[in-house]
């Protein structure tokens, strides 16, 4: 078997690290045809002064093993290493910060609002904008997903104004979505216009705010609200394409070889092409990842996935 696999407040100067922490999640989705997945991207927070234990940081005293753990979507072991760290005494307070929020949204992963909205809230008048944006727009799609539009709108509207880029303008985006749902045209086309003004290299994200904007809003399981009533469907990471199939990831280079072979007749009847083993690290530790295909769509990559039970897509770079 595998190992585990209104009034804009002004937008702050963004750190310039080269860490990347894992998007905010979505959870209770399905799939539907045609739709194209809407990525919120996470941008960099700093690993710099995280904690000594063992809990909270991996090999690489750099990267926390919570990060790890949460991009490579093991959310239980980041939620306990998150929780640890930042219940450890010896972690700064800024780092105890980033804990909580990747705690946080390791919880909402794993389908646990309560335990979620326990640490996000925490963090959602934090001072380091990177951590209050990202929490109060976690808090804001949890308000969609218990049927609290209102709530929603106004949480990721507010986030919006405090992340930058791509990320504020998804924020924007789905706050319009949300605005839109209630009826609130006004509110909902100002969301629109920042996000478009916001929005700086993601093609699709262009695209779909152009469309709101010119009032092609698609079937209600195309906008952020229909995700979170589960009538569409969204991605948990902050992939881009192209993507690929990870049908498992194992510690012992001669079980991935095994895998390859025992899924190498289905891949080759799809025309997916010969399945491929890649290393990869998660928590610290080199895995030997059995991937196949490669597509240039979310949407293609899950029509797909159906045929290899317990697989997952990853990016494919």
């Amino acid at each position: 078997m595998p190992d585990a696999q209104r009034s804009r407040t002004p937008r702050p100067a963004m750190s310039d690290s080269p860490e990347r922490t894992p998007a905010i999640p979505y959870r209770r989705y399905r799939r539907v045809a045609g739709v194209l997945a809407i990525l919120f991207a996470f941008a960099a927070i700093p690993a710099a002064g995280c904690s000594s234990s063992s809990s909270g940081s991996s090999n690489d005293s750099s990267r926390p093993r919570y990060i790890e753990d949460y991009t490579a979507g093991d959310y239980a072991s980041a939620y306990a290493s998150a929780a640890a760290a930042a219940q450890d005494s010896r972690t700064s307070s800024a780092s105890r910060e980033h804990a909580m929020l990747i705690a946080g949204q390791a919880a909402h992963a794993m389908k646990n609002n309560s335990q979620a909205g326990a640490w996000l809230h925490k963090v959602s008048g934090s001072q380091d904008p990177l951590v209050r944006g990202k929490a109060r727009a976690t808090l804001g799609l949890m308000a969609l997903e218990d049927g609290n539009t209102a709530r929603g709108a106004e949480l990721l509207d507010d986030a919006s104004g405090t992340l930058v880029g791509d990320e504020a303008a998804r924020c924007g985006l789905f706050a319009g979505d949300a605005y839109r749902s209630l009826g609130q045209e006004s509110n909902a086309l100002a969301c629109y216009r920042r996000a478009s003004e916001s929005a700086r290299n993601d093609a699709v994200l262009r695209e779909e705010i152009a469309g709101r904007l010119e009032g092609k809003t698609p079937a209600r399981g195309g906008t952020v609200i229909g995700y979170a009533q589960g009538q569409g469907s969204s991605p948990a990471n902050s992939m881009q394409p192209p993507f690929t199939l990870q049908l498992g990831a194992f510690s012992n280079s001669h079980f991935a070889e095994q895998h390859v072979v025992k899924v190498r007749s289905q891949a080759d009847r799809m025309a997916l092409g010969t399945p491929k083993i890649v290393p990869i690290v998660r928590s610290g530790k080199v895995l030997h990842a059995v991937r196949v295909g490669r597509f240039t769509s979310r949407v293609d990559a899950e029509r797909v996935r159906s045929s290899f039970p317990g697989s997952i897509i990853v990016s494919d770079s």
